[in-house]
């Protein structure tokens, strides 16, 4: 049914459930961000409506907001917009404080927790000599250069495809080190674009590194897990070795805390922006 799911559909399912009742209303993205934000928001005083892709949180807002319904806020993944400019900010409009979710918790203690669970301290910790790094920023490092090939795509319109991109055969599985011309060689051929020459897409990438954009930013979270479950191979738990990568996103929004969440700048402007307007509470 989500495939049918539009802007003016969600607006107007919204407005419906609002003439029996007087709370908030949350747009979200998908079903991950509703089992997370779940566990966050007082149910009494807040519905969570998932909108199935960003462009219908982000339109379904502005459709509210042109009739000046009031009682709805919308959180959604920060992706490139803000290193792209192409986000139109309103004032119900939330975002991350890193590229989505995923890296969000990465950045978090839930991070610990998952590595205290399911990694071999005394592996890891030979493995963090021997790159004289901690994993988060090992697996970071390599997230970041994948995602400015994803931003560079995005910002010169390049087309470049991601699908199918293996990312065991560019990865070194013993320093957990992407090797960035094996990947690029990879997408340039994956993609089948004639107008993308290598060198050229090596400059873009560059110029956009030496911008010094945060790497959270940058990193997208399916990625960074992807290289996490890497990482479990070479220094997880036998056990830990047969997650699958949807599991590990599982278990990385189980750890994450209330505590956590109030940590980030998204839930501090939520709060401010519930003072400004004298709204009810609805986190908890």
């Amino acid at each position: 049914m989500s495939e049918f799911l539009t802007p003016h559909s969600i607006a107007n399912t919204i407005r419906m459930k609002a003439t029996q009742y007087s709370g908030m209303f949350l747009i979200v993205e998908g079903p991950d961000d509703a089992r997370m934000f779940k566990n966050f928001v007082i149910e009494e005083n807040c519905k969570i409506e998932i909108a199935f892709g960003k462009n219908n949180a982000t339109e379904a807002l502005k459709l509210l907001a042109a009739t000046d319904f009031d009682q709805v806020l919308a959180i959604v993944d920060r992706d490139y917009d803000t290193v792209l400019g192409n986000l139109q900010q309103t004032e119900h409009l939330f975002l991350t404080d890193t590229h989505d979710l995923e890296t969000l918790i990465v950045k978090s203690h839930a991070f610990n927790k998952l590595v205290a669970e399911y990694m071999d301290e005394e592996r890891l910790r030979e493995f963090e000599k021997r790159r004289h790094k901690e994993l988060r920023q090992i697996l970071l490092d390599s997230a970041y250069f994948i995602g400015l090939v994803r931003c560079v795509s995005i910002k010169h319109r390049l087309n470049i495809s991601f699908k199918d991109i293996e990312l065991n055969r560019v990865l070194d599985r013993e320093t957990l080190q992407i090797d960035k011309t094996a990947f690029l060689r990879q997408v340039v051929k994956n993609s089948n674009v004639v107008e993308v020459k290598f060198e050229d897409l090596q400059e873009k990438i560059e110029h956009l590194h030496q911008e010094k954009h945060d790497p959270w930013i940058i990193a997208r979270g399916h990625d960074l897990v992807e290289v996490l479950h890497n990482a479990l191979q070479l220094v997880g738990y036998r056990r830990s070795q047969r997650l699958s990568i949807s599991m590990l996103e599982s278990s990385l929004r189980l750890s994450y805390s209330f505590d956590a969440f109030k940590q980030t700048v998204l839930y501090r402007n939520i709060k401010e922006w519930e003072k400004k307007r004298s709204v009810q509470k609805f986190f908890r």
